[in-house]
């Protein structure tokens, strides 16, 4: 049952980064959501990625990264379309629409 452990293993990760994200820990919760990423890609698991690319965004964006926030959820986006969970996919669209909006507002105060 290594790949449960593993799974559970990220899963706790990703909730550790976003424990700290809500109590404004933005940079130690990104630590967490790497680490996360990084299990991913070590243990070739795919099925939370869509996760911690939609938690990274999500902090990226609180943080004023809109050029990252964006790239991570497009990511989120793609894995999500993959798996086909349509109320996944719809708070990626989400998510990206504010991002886009609030890039848009940016620009316009530049």
């Amino acid at each position: 049952m290594v790949d449960g452990n593993i799974k559970r293993e990220v899963v706790t990760l990703i909730r550790l980064g976003e424990a700290l994200k809500y109590n404004k820990k933005h940079y130690e919760a990104l630590e967490y959501f790497d680490k996360a990423l990084n299990k991913f890609k070590e243990d070739k698991i795919n099925n939370h990625l869509d996760f911690a690319f939609q938690h990274i965004g999500k902090c990226l964006m609180e943080l004023g990264r809109l050029d990252e926030a964006e790239k991570n959820f497009i990511e989120a986006y793609k894995l999500r379309e993959l798996k086909g969970d349509t109320s996944l996919i719809k708070s990626t669209k989400q998510a990206l629409c504010l991002v886009k909006r609030l890039k848009s507002n940016n620009s316009l105060l530049n």
